[in-house]
């Protein structure tokens, strides 16, 4: 190596370190800090989600025409509303409070269960961390994990906003994509059926 490519190698490889020192201790704790702060401090959990996506398909539909879950979860009163749509069709409308425990209410998967009723605690607790950055369908996510969780689902993040784009557990290589996954102010109408709502008007 000549001195002037040696000289060169120097600043490029302190560099490369400290963009790693960044990446392992900066990053992570102010990724955890922004995924609190985008999932929110509502009261109910209000998600919409694509589940059993294969990453590995040439190509993965539109949420509009495959099936979709909308979830809103109280923690407060462990009670879920759950609609299943197919396309545009409503195939389940059910609302229930969730008994026994880890028990996932009808129509709800399993791994979009565990993110609904378990990721704002484990967030505030500490238990999820980053686990490496990645690429799904051509966007940079950044993975967080919950290795201390009895049930871990790992969640993917945008790595600006922090928003949860995907999940996936490790029992499946299928994702679950969330189009929305926020929390909101409780609104008694979001745990009425359609049936309800139209029996009260």
């Amino acid at each position: 190596m000549s001195r002037r490519n040696a000289a060169l190698a120097v600043p490029l490889l302190a560099g490369a370190g400290i963009a790693a020192w960044w990446a392992s201790s900066s990053a992570p704790p102010r990724a955890i800090a922004g995924a609190r702060r985008a999932f929110g401090t509502g009261r109910v959990v209000h998600v919409v989600a694509t589940p059993d996506i294969d990453p590995h398909a040439p190509a993965m539909g539109p949420i509009t025409s495959s099936k979709s879950v909308e979830v809103w979860y109280d923690a407060s009163r462990q009670r879920t509303h759950t609609v299943l749509r197919r396309g545009t069709m409503v195939t389940l409308d059910s609302v229930e409070d969730i008994l026994p425990p880890n028990v996932p209410p009808v129509g709800t998967p399993a791994p979009l269960y565990e993110f609904v009723t378990g990721y704002r605690s484990a967030l505030i607790h500490g238990m999820y961390r980053v686990q490496r950055s990645d690429r799904v369908e051509g966007r940079r996510v950044l993975w967080l994990t919950a290795p201390t969780v009895s049930d871990p689902v790992d969640v993917a993040v945008d790595p600006v906003s922090f928003r949860p784009l995907w999940l996936r557990s490790l029992d499946s290589d299928l994702l679950t994509q969330l189009s929305l996954a926020e929390t909101e102010p409780y609104d008694p109408a979001d745990f009425l059926t359609a049936k309800q709502r139209e029996a009260s008007a």
